[in-house]
């Protein structure tokens, strides 16, 4: 049960052997303990693995015969259980309806919340910690003639990056700006300090609306109070306008900035490079998060996007549950 903590239990390779060398001693087993757990967790029956194991031999007593079988009946096929909530984490979220789009915000919320509990590299002293503080250990020692008469020990530090997000409210962005909305705040319940912009023509801050907002009633509340909802966007002013007004209060490289914009603008690309040069200069990572990713054949062309591209840390699409968990775990690195 403590190993089960330690890994990822989304990934079945690391769940696979996290049982497989806690309960198995043997090696010569792990196949036989692979056949289990494929009936357990893929609901094959064990019958659909004799064909990859050698006949018995007949001993006489009739156990090693092998049974006869019709030879017009249709081979036995793999039973796999059907789960909803993988296939909508595959599922292009600009396609659901009202009961897929509270799921999938569900299934955010799911994929984020392991996240909360990384760790940094650094340590901090703890009263409870794994490891043992050897340096403060001996340091106190000198007290009492060198015994140790008190281990002191230490924990990894919690990471707490402050998170900022800049998103774009023209037309085309409206499909998935509330599960990105949806997975920024769910950062911020889980202890992260986040503060939320949007932009099309101008800036907006729309923190403290988000943080008692229903996520079903997110877009009508932003169109009452977001002035230039869906018209043209001008990311480079917009960012000229965040790094002189917002940025100097915000810890100097200790925040991520996310962007969430499909890259268009109607400014000019000096603009966009002068800005986007002095965000980087001022953030710990800049994660872009682009829609038109979806598409295999999209190429960052746009004037926006090209100069924007050489500041931008991580470019990476959001059109599903699944890569909305990804980027969560790019920004939680």
């Amino acid at each position: 049960m403590r190993s089960l903590t330690l890994i990822d239990l989304s990934r079945e390779e690391d769940l696979r052997w996290a049982l497989k060398i806690n309960l198995v001693q043997d090696p010569g087993q792990y196949a036989k303990f692979d056949q289990f757990f494929d009936q357990v967790f893929w609901g094959r029956r064990p019958e659909d693995h004799h064909g990859d194991q050698p006949p018995e031999e007949d001993t006489g007593s009739g156990l090693g015969v092998a049974q006869e079988t019709d030879p017009a009946s249709p081979p036995e096929e793999l039973i796999a259980p059907y789960s909803p909530v993988e296939v909508l984490r595959h599922r292009d979220l600009a396609g659901l309806d009202p009961d897929e789009q509270e799921q999938a915000r569900r299934l955010i919320r799911e994929l984020v919340r392991p996240l909360a509990l990384k760790r940094s590299r650094r340590h901090r002293p703890a009263r409870k910690g794994r490891q043992v503080h050897f340096r403060r250990t001996m340091r106190r020692s000198l007290q009492s003639g060198g015994e140790l008469v008190d281990l002191y020990r230490r924990a990894r530090r919690p990471r707490r990056r402050k998170l900022v997000l800049l998103a774009d409210v023209s037309g085309s962005m409206d499909p998935y700006l509330p599960f990105v909305l949806a997975l920024v705040t769910s950062l911020g319940r889980l202890g992260r300090e986040v503060s939320v912009f949007t932009f099309a023509t101008r800036l907006t801050e729309i923190t403290g609306l988000l943080r008692n907002a229903d996520p079903r009633q997110v877009l009508t509340l932003l169109g009452r109070r977001v002035p230039d909802w869906s018209g043209g966007t001008r990311i480079g002013s917009t960012l000229e306008e965040f790094n002189l007004r917002h940025a100097p209060r915000l810890a100097p490289a200790k925040t991520l900035v996310l962007i969430y914009s499909d890259g268009w603008d109607r400014g000019t690309p000096e603009l966009m490079f002068a800005q986007m040069a002095r965000l980087a200069g001022f953030a710990h990572r800049v994660v872009w998060l682009n829609p038109l990713l979806k598409s295999p054949r999209y190429e960052p062309t746009c004037q926006g996007m090209e100069a924007a591209l050489p500041f931008v840390d991580s470019l990476l699409p959001v059109h599903t549950a699944g890569l909305l968990g990804r980027a969560a775990e790019v920004i939680t690195e």
